[in-house]
């Protein structure tokens, strides 16, 4: 376990360092190790540095199949982990430093994923759809389709069709289908990704009137019972609580508008393909409309969305609108 900690680290210094062989039981130092490399991946993820993370990924991944075997539920997490990051790293391109290394554990994470968990699971689905982007980075989008098919398949099996995490993955596979341009189908699977960001953001706005209801209702309440019996009956924490629930709601309307937005331009950039160009605009403007809403109208985020909106006015000839 000792020879395996210091291979672990060693490009980080000597083993040492970290205390092992200063202690009778070199266990509590795996542990110990074991801790800090995933605190260190999880400050890598947060600030966006998915190459760190999937080396720091790497290195658990040696430390884990040392301790525990290649074949313990721990080090296949940790293996999927290394895929995630890998994918996250290259999101446009493979030619990012440490890729390689950091993808080479997609197809492990996803044998055991699927032998561990089964096949339909959540954890399968995203091994699988690391699998897929690095085939299709290495080999081409139709040795990936195979892999892409089964992930969104097992998610939607467990999360249900109108998941929005289904809704990211129809996204990502309509995006795939218009680059190699089958637009068809690419329409019909991102028209399927906007269908579920919006019954997420009816949903949403709900959630964001019950919460402004239900404030309404209670300082209504507060007034009335102020006014009666000159006593404040509403305790301290349900103010807070309502506060922080209106927040939360707010929170969640956001980021339904903010995906909502997305998929729609998904869609218009498909249809525009297809020389649809009254529709594309169609949708590009409810694009720029839950964008708004989202980010404010002032937002560099909308700049796309209203570049895209002049190209479409201007191949429909009205030059001024355009500018």
């Amino acid at each position: 376990v000792v020879d395996a900690v210091s291979d672990a680290l060693s490009d980080g210094g000597n083993v040492d360092d970290v205390g092992v062989g200063a202690r009778e039981d070199p266990g509590d130092d795996v542990l110990g190790l074991v801790r800090s490399l995933r605190r260190q991946r999880g400050a890598c993820v947060r600030f966006s540095r998915h190459v760190d993370a999937g080396v720091v990924a790497g290195r658990l991944i040696s430390v884990l199949t040392a301790a525990l075997g290649a074949n313990h539920p721990q080090c296949g997490a940790a293996k999927l982990e290394a895929a995630e990051s890998a994918a996250a790293a290259a999101e446009s391109s493979a030619s990012v430093p440490g890729y390689d290394e950091a993808s080479a554990w997609a197809r492990p994470a996803y044998d055991f994923a699927a032998a561990f968990y089964g096949s339909q699971s959540l954890p399968a689905a995203r091994a699988a759809w690391c699998v897929a982007e690095a085939l299709r980075r290495a080999d081409g989008a139709a040795a990936a389709r195979p892999m892409y098919a089964q992930a969104l398949g097992a998610t939607a099996s467990v999360l249900g069709k109108t998941h929005k995490g289904v809704g990211a993955m129809l996204s990502e596979t309509a995006e795939l289908s218009r680059l190699e341009r089958r637009l068809e189908e690419a329409d019909a699977l991102a028209r399927e990704g906007l269908d579920i960001a919006s019954g997420e953001l009816a949903a949403a706005r709900r959630g964001l009137d019950e919460a402004d209801a239900a404030a309404a209702r209670a300082m209504q309440r507060r007034e009335v019972t102020i006014g009666e019996h000159g006593v404040d009956y509403l305790p301290n924490e349900l103010l807070v609580a309502l506060d922080r629930g209106k927040e939360l709601a707010r929170a969640r309307a956001a980021d339904a508008e903010a995906e909502y937005a997305e998929r729609a331009t998904q869609v218009a950039r498909v249809i525009h393909a297809m020389g649809r160009l009254p529709d594309a605009e169609s949708f590009l403007r409810r694009a720029l409309f839950a964008g708004e809403k989202a980010f404010g109208p002032a937002n560099p985020s909308l700049a796309a969305t209203l570049a895209a909106l002049g190209r479409c006015a201007l191949a429909r000839r009205r030059p001024e609108e355009a500018e």
